[in-house]
């Protein structure tokens, strides 16, 4: 004869059985995959200061490396614009938005690179103008990727007129950053 416990649990494991299988039913398991966006790409950079300039293969080289421009006082006559080419391209992948931005390679308490205006156009439409330590120009579209898409962005800058001598001997040095991302 059973005893009260063992029929007790004779009973219970059916039940026990019968939960479990339920909860095998509401609890699903799954592999979750997350796409992060901001994902930093391979762009590379090349520039020059010649009217007309179009980037040859050696001109190239990895955005990691800012493209620096030595502005001199001499360089720059005030008011007139200093005219740069700038060209991007994208060797990663995947299309990837790209941004324009300047740094000051040397910063000094003169205020020179401050007073810097700054023009960037893509194809003859302006995409930022401003104080160059404030331009940052995102360019229309993605850059395509592997390369074939060459971006050559026309840079203005201007050194102010003030009538006097006060940036005479004043020199910079203006980094042109390029950064590239998902969207």
């Amino acid at each position: 004869m059973r005893t009260p416990r063992t029929r007790a649990a004779a009973l219970a494991a059916p039940l026990c059985l019968l939960v479990a299988l339920t909860a095998a039913q509401v609890v699903d398991r799954d592999d979750v995959r997350i796409d992060f966006d901001g994902t930093t790409f391979a762009i590379e950079a090349a520039g020059s200061t010649s009217p007309g300039w179009q980037p040859g293969d050696v001109d190239w080289h990895s955005s990691t490396d800012a493209w620096t421009v030595d502005l001199a006082h001499d360089v720059l006559v005030p008011g007139v614009p200093l005219e740069l080419r700038v060209a991007v391209r994208n060797v990663s992948g995947t299309p990837a938005a790209v941004d324009v931005a300047f740094d000051d390679t040397a910063p000094a308490s003169d205020g020179f690179f401050d007073s810097l205006h700054v023009v960037v156009r893509d194809e003859g439409r302006v995409l930022a103008a401003g104080p160059a330590h404030a331009v940052r120009a995102t360019l229309p579209g993605d850059v395509g990727p592997h390369g074939a898409d060459v971006r050559v962005l026309d840079v203005e800058i201007t050194s102010p007129a003030t009538g006097d001598d006060r940036w005479a001997g004043a020199r910079t040095g203006l980094q042109v950053l390029l950064e590239g991302t998902s969207r």
